[in-house]
Protein backbone atom coordinates (compact mmCIF):
# COMPACT_ATOMS: atom_id res chain seq x y z
CA UNK A 1 0.00 0.00 0.00
CA UNK A 2 2.64 2.60 0.84
CA UNK A 3 4.48 2.06 -2.55
CA UNK A 4 1.24 2.59 -4.17
CA UNK A 5 0.01 5.47 -2.52
CA UNK A 6 3.61 7.07 -2.99
CA UNK A 7 3.61 6.86 -7.00
CA UNK A 8 0.84 10.01 -6.19
CA UNK A 9 2.74 13.27 -6.61
CA UNK A 10 1.47 15.93 -3.70
CA UNK A 11 1.96 19.34 -3.18
CA UNK A 12 4.58 20.10 -0.06
CA UNK A 13 3.47 22.75 2.86
CA UNK A 14 4.51 24.44 5.54
CA UNK A 15 2.06 24.50 8.63
CA UNK A 16 2.55 26.99 11.58
CA UNK A 17 1.30 28.43 13.82
CA UNK A 18 2.10 31.10 17.28
CA UNK A 19 1.85 29.45 20.71
CA UNK A 20 2.67 29.71 23.85
CA UNK A 21 5.70 28.83 23.45
CA UNK A 22 7.07 30.24 20.77
CA UNK A 23 6.23 30.01 17.02
CA UNK A 24 5.71 25.58 15.65
CA UNK A 25 5.88 24.61 12.02
CA UNK A 26 6.26 21.49 10.03
CA UNK A 27 6.16 20.56 6.53
CA UNK A 28 3.64 18.47 5.08
CA UNK A 29 2.51 16.98 1.60
CA UNK A 30 -1.04 15.86 2.88
CA UNK A 31 -2.97 18.87 2.11
CA UNK A 32 -6.13 18.57 -0.01
CA UNK A 33 -8.94 21.14 -1.13
CA UNK A 34 -12.14 19.61 0.50
CA UNK A 35 -14.87 22.21 -0.25
CA UNK A 36 -14.91 25.94 -1.58
CA UNK A 37 -18.59 26.12 -0.27
CA UNK A 38 -18.02 26.58 2.89
CA UNK A 39 -13.95 26.79 2.01
CA UNK A 40 -12.24 24.18 3.61
CA UNK A 41 -9.14 22.59 3.17
CA UNK A 42 -7.96 18.82 4.79
CA UNK A 43 -4.39 17.91 6.41
CA UNK A 44 -3.26 14.26 7.28
CA UNK A 45 -0.44 14.35 9.78
CA UNK A 46 0.94 11.70 12.50
CA UNK A 47 -0.22 11.32 15.67
CA UNK A 48 3.27 11.27 17.51
CA UNK A 49 4.35 15.00 16.15
CA UNK A 50 4.96 17.41 18.36
CA UNK A 51 4.79 19.96 16.20
CA UNK A 52 1.28 19.33 15.05
CA UNK A 53 0.43 18.32 18.97
CA UNK A 54 1.11 22.48 19.35
CA UNK A 55 -0.17 23.68 15.96
CA UNK A 56 -3.39 21.97 17.10
CA UNK A 57 -3.91 23.19 20.82
CA UNK A 58 -2.98 26.62 19.12
CA UNK A 59 -6.32 26.52 17.03
CA UNK A 60 -5.40 27.75 14.36
CA UNK A 61 -2.39 28.29 11.53
CA UNK A 62 -1.16 29.34 8.66
CA UNK A 63 -0.53 26.92 5.46
CA UNK A 64 2.64 28.27 2.84
CA UNK A 65 2.45 26.30 -0.35
CA UNK A 66 6.32 26.06 -1.40
CA UNK A 67 7.93 27.27 -4.49
CA UNK A 68 9.73 25.10 -6.77
CA UNK A 69 12.85 26.97 -5.44
CA UNK A 70 11.85 26.28 -1.59
CA UNK A 71 13.14 22.38 -0.91
CA UNK A 72 15.80 23.83 2.27
CA UNK A 73 12.94 25.35 3.43
CA UNK A 74 10.77 22.09 3.18
CA UNK A 75 13.53 20.01 4.52
CA UNK A 76 14.17 22.76 7.78
CA UNK A 77 10.77 22.69 8.78
CA UNK A 78 10.75 18.53 8.16
CA UNK A 79 13.74 18.49 11.03
CA UNK A 80 13.23 17.49 14.69
CA UNK A 81 14.63 19.46 17.64
CA UNK A 82 15.60 22.36 16.21
CA UNK A 83 15.13 26.15 15.37
CA UNK A 84 12.17 25.53 12.34
CA UNK A 85 12.15 29.40 11.64
CA UNK A 86 16.01 30.54 11.79
CA UNK A 87 16.64 32.66 8.53
CA UNK A 88 12.89 32.42 7.31
CA UNK A 89 11.62 35.55 6.01
CA UNK A 90 7.80 35.54 7.85
CA UNK A 91 4.96 38.06 7.33
CA UNK A 92 1.47 37.36 9.89
CA UNK A 93 -1.12 35.91 8.69
CA UNK A 94 -4.17 38.75 8.14
CA UNK A 95 -7.24 36.49 10.15
CA UNK A 96 -4.77 34.66 12.68
CA UNK A 97 -1.31 36.39 12.77
CA UNK A 98 0.77 33.18 12.33
CA UNK A 99 3.66 32.97 10.50
CA UNK A 100 3.73 32.76 6.97
CA UNK A 101 6.35 32.05 4.58
CA UNK A 102 6.79 35.56 2.56
CA UNK A 103 7.86 33.99 -0.47
CA UNK A 104 5.55 31.08 -0.98
CA UNK A 105 3.36 30.34 -3.94
CA UNK A 106 0.10 30.74 -2.02
CA UNK A 107 -0.91 31.33 1.33
CA UNK A 108 -4.25 30.26 4.08
CA UNK A 109 -5.09 31.32 6.97
CA UNK A 110 -6.95 29.06 8.73
CA UNK A 111 -9.42 27.96 12.08
CA UNK A 112 -9.34 24.47 12.54
CA UNK A 113 -13.18 23.05 12.74
CA UNK A 114 -12.26 19.66 13.17
CA UNK A 115 -9.89 16.63 14.44
CA UNK A 116 -10.73 13.01 13.19
CA UNK A 117 -8.35 9.96 14.69
CA UNK A 118 -7.40 7.45 12.08
CA UNK A 119 -4.84 4.75 11.54
CA UNK A 120 -1.24 6.24 12.60
CA UNK A 121 -2.46 9.96 12.26
CA UNK A 122 -4.85 12.64 12.29
CA UNK A 123 -7.04 14.25 9.94
CA UNK A 124 -7.60 17.92 10.46
CA UNK A 125 -11.04 19.54 8.37
CA UNK A 126 -10.12 23.43 9.12
CA UNK A 127 -12.08 26.06 7.80
CA UNK A 128 -9.89 29.11 5.90
CA UNK A 129 -10.64 32.33 6.54
CA UNK A 130 -8.86 33.62 3.71
CA UNK A 131 -6.56 32.43 0.81
CA UNK A 132 -4.02 34.61 -1.19
CA UNK A 133 -1.52 33.70 -4.04
CA UNK A 134 2.06 35.19 -5.19
CA UNK A 135 1.01 36.40 -8.54
CA UNK A 136 0.00 39.91 -7.19
CA UNK A 137 3.52 40.30 -5.33
CA UNK A 138 5.52 42.34 -7.79
CA UNK A 139 8.30 41.92 -5.07
CA UNK A 140 8.65 37.76 -4.80
CA UNK A 141 12.37 36.78 -5.33
CA UNK A 142 10.61 33.49 -7.53
CA UNK A 143 8.06 35.38 -9.39
CA UNK A 144 5.39 32.46 -11.71
CA UNK A 145 7.40 29.53 -9.86
CA UNK A 146 5.22 26.96 -9.79
CA UNK A 147 5.10 24.51 -6.53
CA UNK A 148 7.04 22.30 -5.48
CA UNK A 149 6.37 18.31 -5.29
CA UNK A 150 6.79 15.14 -3.60
CA UNK A 151 6.70 11.84 -5.28
CA UNK A 152 8.91 9.51 -3.39
CA UNK A 153 11.26 12.81 -3.23
CA UNK A 154 11.28 16.29 -3.44
CA UNK A 155 10.64 17.43 -6.93
CA UNK A 156 11.84 21.48 -7.63
CA UNK A 157 11.21 21.11 -11.37
CA UNK A 158 7.73 19.73 -12.58
CA UNK A 159 7.30 17.98 -16.24
CA UNK A 160 6.86 19.45 -19.27
CA UNK A 161 3.44 20.26 -19.75
CA UNK A 162 3.28 21.86 -22.94
CA UNK A 163 5.12 18.28 -24.58
CA UNK A 164 2.18 16.24 -25.46
CA UNK A 165 3.30 12.71 -26.54
CA UNK A 166 3.15 12.10 -30.35
CA UNK A 167 0.76 9.81 -32.48
CA UNK A 168 2.40 6.57 -33.84
CA UNK A 169 3.08 8.44 -37.25
CA UNK A 170 3.22 11.65 -36.27
CA UNK A 171 6.17 14.11 -37.16
CA UNK A 172 8.20 16.30 -35.42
Amino acid sequence: MKRAAGSFPTGVVVAAANTPTGPAGLTLQSFVSLSLDPPLIQLSVAKTSGSWQAIRDAGSFSLSILAANQSAIALQFAQRNCDKFHGMLLKPAPVTGNPQLAEAVAWFDCEIEAVYPGGGGETTTSLWARSWTQELRLTSRSPGLPPITFHQTLHTHPPDTNRRLKRAGESE
